[in-house]
């Protein structure tokens, strides 16, 4: 099940350009551009980072209004 997120924390990683690890289930990687793919986990380890754009194109959570 995905997790959702509030859209004022999306939006906020966003500003920030963190990283989303699918693994971890939540943004974990700092300096981490829109568009990215693959990137490394400071948390799990594991490549599984994207960027938070891509991460909510690509359904990893749902945004929620609060």
């Amino acid at each position: 099940m995905r997790r959702a997120i509030p859209e004022s924390e999306f939006q906020s990683a966003c500003d920030e350009y963190l990283g989303w690890c699918s693994d971890c289930g939540d943004f974990t990687r700092e300096q981490t551009e829109p568009d990215a793919e693959h990137y490394d986990c400071p948390d799990c380890g594991g490549r599984n980072v994207t960027g938070a754009e891509n991460a909510l194109l690509g359904c990893e959570f749902a945004l929620t209004d609060g």
